[in-house]
């Protein structure tokens, strides 16, 4: 169900997945398309609620290239420290300082001001191993919280 007055949004419970971008299916990472072959990453709602109040994040530097699954950085928050794994190959081209001087932006606003980094597309990286298509963004995104509330890692 859309949120009145914003982008088309899917919603489970208060946490919601814009289809204005596409989704890594296991990181709960989200990636943008920002022109051309630049993307920007960042943690979707899910993902941050279930890292908890983020204290430390470290973001790879402009210039490193990553590939798909590599480390893009780290973080250490409440229920969570580890790696930030890349959703895709690339070259990053920018770092959201922002977050890094104060962690806590990725939980208050995951989807805008708290995004990670921008990534230059590697030649020939697609986006297809993505969830993308708004109606599969919103059945993929309610069934991931439902599993998780299940579980009993996410509050009712």
């Amino acid at each position: 169900m859309p949120i009145p007055g914003s982008d088309p949004v899917t919603q489970a419970r208060r946490l919601s997945a814009p289809t204005d971008r596409a989704y890594e299916r296991d990181t709960n990472l989200w990636v943008q398309s920002r022109g051309g072959d630049l993307v920007r990453i960042g943690l979707d709602e899910l993902g941050q609620e279930m890292n908890g109040d983020l204290a430390f994040m470290q973001l790879a530097a402009p210039g490193t290239a990553v590939s798909r699954g590599q480390e893009l950085g780290s973080v250490e928050a409440g229920k969570y420290v580890g790696p930030i794994l890349s959703p895709v190959a690339g070259t990053v081209r920018a770092v959201n300082q922002a977050v890094l001087d104060r962690p806590r932006l990725a939980n208050e606003d995951p989807l805008e001001g708290g995004w990670l980094v921008e990534l230059e597309l590697a030649d020939g990286e697609l986006l297809d191993h993505l969830v993308t298509d708004p109606t599969e963004i919103e059945a993929w995104f309610e069934a991931r919280v439902r599993e998780f509330r299940l579980k009993g890692v996410l509050a009712e």
